[in-house]
C-alpha cells in the first residue's frame, strides 16, 4: 500500500491584543495545520479515499518582555472518530539569562529526534517503529518545568 500525504501548514494571520494599563502584549499569532492522507491501492479497494489525519489550531503570543506563550489544540482521527486534545500549553522565557531558558506547562518532551516535532511536521507519512514503540504515535507530552542551560 502506498500513501500520499497532503499537508496544509501554517495558514496564519496576526491580530493584536488590546493594551491595558501599561501592559503591552505582542501580536497574537494563530495558525492552523491540517494533515490529509490518501491511501492508494491499485486493486479498486474502497479504502482509496482522502481522510483527515489531524487538525491543529495553535496560538503564539509574546506575553511580556521576556515571556512567550504557546497553546496547541488538536483533533485526531482515532480509528474513525475525531478525538480532541490539548497538545501543548506552556510559557517560555526568552532572555531570562543569556544562557538559561525556562519552559513550564504541558509540552512535548525533548527526548529523541522526533518527539519535539508534531506529526504534521514530519517528512514522512507513517510513524517510525522506534517512535511508536517508545514514544507513542504522537510523542510524549508531560506537564512540568524544563530548564535549558547552554554552556559558554
Amino acid at each position: 500500500m502506498k500513501f500520499l500525504a497532503f499537508v496544509i501548514l501554517f495558514i496564519s494571520f496576526q491580530s493584536y491584543a488590546v493594551d491595558s494599563n501599561s501592559i503591552q502584549l505582542g501580536p497574537i499569532e494563530p495558525s492552523i495545520a491540517m494533515d490529509f492522507v490518501l491511501p492508494v491501492q491499485f486493486d479498486g479497494s474502497e479504502d482509496n479515499r482522502l481522510t483527515v489525519r489531524s487538525i491543529e489550531l495553535m496560538f503564539n503570543a509574546e506575553l511580556a518582555t521576556h515571556l512567550k506563550g504557546h497553546f496547541n489544540f488538536a483533533l485526531h482521527d482515532e480509528h474513525g472518530t475525531m478525538e480532541s486534545d490539548v497538545h501543548e500549553a506552556y510559557l517560555e522565557t526568552t532572555q531570562l539569562h543569556s544562557q538559561l531558558k525556562l519552559k513550564f506547562g504541558k509540552f512535548l518532551l525533548g527526548v529523541g529526534r522526533l518527539n519535539t516535532l508534531h506529526q504534521h511536521d514530519w517528512l514522512f507519512t507513517t510513524t517510525p517503529k522506534v517512535q511508536q514503540d517508545f514514544f507513542a504515535a504522537e510523542g510524549v507530552t508531560d506537564t512540568g518545568v524544563q530548564a535549558i542551560y547552554t554552556l559558554p
